[in-house]
């Protein structure tokens, strides 16, 4: 670990303003020791979690983006926190919350009961021509994720991806070509 970034969790270590650094000290560098310091110190999560919702748009979006990086670096760590994800996907401050939740729902082995509520917000998410293309291939993988364990899905799933091809950005056409032949021939 450099130095700089010692630097930086004993800063969060001892005062834990988040919303301070973030706003003080906002790079890549922050974003990584805030991400670290989350996974090291959980118990700091139900507050950070407070202030992606309720924080100023900015200090949101970067609160978010740490999380994000939590969420990858430590796969399980979030599994717990499910409920306010979703409350944070339902109504997301700014679209970066929407990508960063995405993006660590992806990686995450979904408990079943949060499979559906989950499921619906990525496909309203997927036909959403106003969101961006990051929230849409997550979401896409994400969903996709669920149709391995609920093959049922699978026609509804490839019906609204192949509904946004035509006039999809390069990235959504990438995800699509990864996800739709599995889909189509239920190869897992």
């Amino acid at each position: 670990m450099k130095l700089k970034d010692i630097f930086l969790l004993c800063i969060l270590a001892n005062n834990m303003d988040f919303e301070k650094l973030l706003e003080e000290r906002y790079s890549k560098e922050t974003i990584h020791s805030i991400a670290t310091f989350l996974v090291e110190h959980p118990e700091n999560l139900d507050s950070y979690l407070q202030l992606i919702e309720t924080g100023e748009a900015g200090t949101s979006q970067r609160a978010a983006w740490a999380l994000g990086h939590a969420g990858v670096m430590d796969k399980t760590l979030l599994i717990a926190y499910l409920p306010n994800l979703i409350r944070l996907l339902e109504k997301p401050r700014h679209d970066s919350v929407a990508r960063n939740i995405y993006r660590i729902l992806q990686f995450l082995d979904i408990p079943e009961n949060f499979e559906g509520i989950i499921y619906d917000l990525c496909i309203r998410d997927l036909l959403d021509p106003k969101q961006p293309i990051a929230v849409k291939c997550f979401g896409m993988t994400t969903a996709f994720n669920i149709c391995k364990k609920h093959e049922e899905l699978q026609p509804e799933l490839k019906i609204v991806i192949e509904e946004n091809l035509k006039d999809a950005s390069a990235g959504y056409k990438s995800r699509a070509r990864k996800i739709l032949p599995k889909l189509k021939s239920a190869e897992f």
